[in-house]
């Protein structure tokens, strides 16, 4: 078992503020019925 990046997007953007440390993502691939869909709206 493990996971595999199959692919990212980046707008180069990125934005600190104070102490927030949180890591924002959201998927471009979707694995639906075993087929891996990539979303239109990245």
């Amino acid at each position: 078992g493990g996971n595999v990046v199959t692919g990212f997007h980046t707008d180069g953007s990125w934005e600190m503020e104070g102490d927030d440390d949180k890591v924002y993502y959201r998927p471009v691939q979707f694995l639906v019925g075993g087929t891996w869909i990539t979303a239109s709206s990245v």
